[in-house]
């Protein structure tokens, strides 16, 4: 068995990495850029918020972390309202980057088996650890399609 320790060390080590390469794709975006989509998928601005709006519900509205900053990026629109800016999404970016490293910094391994955490799609309670695990895979999934649009464009995208 892995130690959990060292794991989690590990992974963050490299969501850390992953956390700087999408920030440096976002803040040389200006609204025009922020607006670019690829036939009927989201534009590049609603990926970038929605990665972002949805790292603050699974911290926020579902483990009850972080306070009125979390609320604020859960106030964002994802579609059909005016975007944030490539400045308000670096904020967001690193709000929740900070609360979820706090948040890791404190949870113990039996804070990540804690099954109390309702996910609606899934129907059932799972562990903190899931929550996680959905976060990492959430954001690598939008982040590539944030990469495919900005590179259709040519501009850079996630460079893993």
């Amino acid at each position: 068995m892995v130690q959990e320790g060292l794991a989690l060390s590990i992974s963050i080590e490299w969501w850390q990495r992953y956390q700087d390469l999408l920030k440096q794709a976002v803040a040389p975006l200006t609204d025009d850029q922020l607006n670019l989509r690829l036939g009927t998928q989201r534009s590049a601005g609603e990926i970038a918020s929605h990665i972002v709006r949805i790292r603050a519900w699974y911290l926020h509205g579902i483990m009850g972390e972080g306070g009125a900053d979390m609320k604020r990026i859960l106030d964002w629109k994802e579609e059909g309202e005016p975007l944030p800016s490539s400045a308000e999404l670096l904020i967001g970016i690193n709000q929740t980057w900070e609360l979820l490293t706090d948040c890791l910094a404190r949870w113990t391994p039996a804070d990540m088996r804690d099954t109390r955490y309702f996910m609606d799609w899934l129907g059932y309670d799972v562990p903190r650890g899931f929550v996680v695990w959905h976060m990492i895979e959430h954001e690598i999934h939008h982040g590539g399609e944030l990469s495919l649009t900005l590179g259709s464009y040519g501009l850079a995208g996630v460079d893993v």
